[in-house]
């Protein structure tokens, strides 16, 4: 009796389903921190890497000393950020977690209705809800598909990645009659919704008897700050928050000139950030720690300046660029120092924001010259460098005989010298017409195939009866629509040769892991050094709004990214090529834990 008990009692235990396994069962490190710094191409990496341009001993050039360090990583097709990061989180390729580019078509929606594909929900289980799910806790100081927005796309403790400012960037000049008089510099803030006006004392100084400069005094009583042309500073107000905690709003300023007789100021005015963050406590650390969220390098300030207009210089924007990055850097060492954590997913834009504005490498760009294009590359070599700094003084902050640290990219960077409209191919062919509402074109309702389209990948989506709303032919019709327009694709040039590189169906779209609904009915690919883009209405060429893109075909090496990793756990490897799908089960091996999805 006592032995069939026994046995009863064993075969309910093998039938009842597993505990989750914990963090430290296996676990090979104590915390593991994960940094994506976006754009990081494998190519400029190791140019430098040879030119030991690298000056932190803990940085970047640390990886092929103590721990995997492959010669480049492949990323999935497109080589683009959201999709990238998708991949890198859930170890999928696009056909199987659904961001097929930044920027998409859902079936059975409207015509010309698109869809972010840094907002859409993915189709796997992401790195932090595996972790999570198996009894870890998970931070995120930024990361391209955690923002909170569901259960799914949040972790412990996370801070988002705030793209609307308050006020946005402009240019000011403030006057009054000699210096002394109170300036105000009236602000509109958009606060969730709701405009508030907010107005900053400035005092112009005039220079002592002896000589110097005139100052502008900014800020009131113990917090006045004095200030000379050529200098950053910042204006900061506090805002009740929807947590129930207070809020700093806050800007950088550059003072541009001072004119005294009559009174002259001129301002440029950086948007207006805050950061945003849960749990309250987390958001009040990050405030402390970090300061509020500077906001991006301003990209269309850089390059009026580089026209020679009124914007900024190539120095001042790299101020801009420095900060950001050492916002990024100071968030997470303070949540390395002070939260609790099996993973940090961690991110710093600021390569990619600085590649996109100044990769000026090929003749054929608009604006190129000898002159400027050292210049810019020895700026985007010093942006490497500032990454190189983040990723040494948070090598520094972990334990690394307890700890371990993966730094991956998302893709590289091509030059860019030219951008094809696609939707005006499809107009000119006939197969898509365009409708103007006042100042703007739209796509026609009797469209029958129509582009999305975005750096170096295009979906074109066919308006077709069975899956769209407003369809206008039925399935069978699809094959010779598709064909035309594979025709006229075959037919398409940029500078007397051939402009597209690849053109498939969706459902020959799996050699490039995009066979999923959600692609186009026909998936483009240019060649690198064409990027495809523009609205209804624009031209079919046209010189490109951007210096360097990605989204090209990964098996270019200009689109290979990098995947690097050291500490606790972490073999001393250095195979050729890892793919980023590699990385999410890298990780959790290291924690012990299986892998997304698993």
């Amino acid at each position: 009796m006592i032995v069939a008990l026994c046995l009863l009692a064993l075969f309910l235990s093998s039938c009842q389903t597993p505990a989750p396994s914990s963090p430290g069962k296996g676990k090979k490190a104590r915390r593991v921190v994960l940094l994506s710094l976006d754009g990081l191409a494998a190519t400029r990496h190791r140019q430098l890497l040879e030119a030991q341009a690298y000056k932190d001993p803990e940085g970047l050039s640390s990886f092929s000393r103590y721990g995997f360090a492959p010669r480049e990583a492949v990323p999935p097709n497109p080589t683009l950020t959201a999709v990238s990061h998708a991949t890198i989180a859930t170890a999928q390729l696009p056909q199987d977690h659904g961001i097929v580019a930044n920027r998409f078509h859902l079936p059975v929606t409207p015509l010309g209705a698109t869809v972010s594909g840094f907002d859409h929900p993915w189709q796997a289980e992401s790195l932090w809800a595996a972790v999570r799910r198996q009894g870890g806790k998970v931070g995120v100081v930024t990361f391209p598909g955690c923002d909170g927005t569901t259960p799914e796309r949040r972790a412990d403790f996370f801070m988002v990645y705030v793209n609307q400012p308050a006020s946005r960037p402009r240019w000011v000049e403030l006057t009054a009659a000699g210096p002394g008089e109170t300036l105000q510099l009236e602000v509109s803030l958009n606060l969730r919704g709701q405009e508030e006006k907010v107005s900053f004392p400035l005092v112009v100084q005039s220079p002592a008897a002896g000589g110097g400069a005139p100052q502008l005094l900014v800020g009131d009583g113990a917090q006045k700050q004095a200030v000379e042309v050529g200098q950053w500073f910042a204006l900061r107000v506090k805002r009740p928050h929807p947590d129930g905690g207070e809020q700093t709003i806050g800007a950088w300023c550059l003072l541009v000139e001072i004119q005294l007789q009559p009174l002259r100021v001129v301002l440029y005015q950086g948007g207006f950030y805050a950061v945003e963050a849960q749990p309250r406590a987390f958001r009040e650390l990050v405030e402390r720690e970090a300061g509020f969220w500077p906001g991006p390098p301003d990209d269309r300030a850089l390059e009026a300046g580089l026209r020679g207009e009124r914007g900024l210089s190539l120095s001042q924007y790299g101020a801009q660029l420095a900060r950001f990055s050492s916002f990024f850097t100071a968030a997470t060492l303070a949540a390395v120092r002070h939260m609790d954590f099996d993973l940090l997913l961690t991110y710093q834009p600021v390569v990619d924001e600085a590649q996109h504005a100044l990769l000026f490498t090929d003749p054929r760009q608009p604006g190129f010259s000898e002159g400027l294009s050292k210049t810019s590359g020895e700026f985007l070599d010093w942006t490497y460098q500032v990454a190189d700094r983040a990723v040494g003084q948070l090598a520094r902050a972990l334990d690394l005989a307890q700890d371990a640290l993966v730094v991956v990219s998302d893709h590289g960077i091509h030059p860019v010298w030219a951008q094809i409209n696609l939707q005006a191919l499809l107009e000119k062919e006939g197969l898509c017409g365009l409708r103007r509402e006042g100042e703007r074109e739209s796509l026609s309702p009797d469209c029958r195939l129509w582009a999305v389209q975005g750096g170096g990948v295009a979906h074109l989506y066919a308006n077709l009866a069975a899956p769209e709303p407003t369809g206008l032919a039925a399935g069978p019709a699809r094959e010779k629509l598709l064909l035309l327009a594979t025709e006229a694709l075959a037919r398409l040039e940029a500078a007397g040769d051939k402009a597209l590189e690849a053109v498939a169906p969706r459902e020959k779209a799996q050699t490039w892991g995009l066979a999923h609904p959600y692609s186009g009915d026909l998936v483009v690919f240019p060649k690198p050094g064409i990027g495809l883009g523009g609205r209804p209405g624009d031209p079919l060429l046209s010189a490109p709004p951007y210096a360097g893109m990605h989204g090209f075909l990964n098996h270019h090496p200009s689109m290979a990214a990098v995947f690097l990793a050291r500490g606790a756990g972490v073999p001393q490897k250095a195979p050729a090529r890892v793919p980023l799908t590699q990385v999410a089960p890298f990780v959790t091996e290291l924690l012990g834990l299986s892998a997304p999805g698993q």
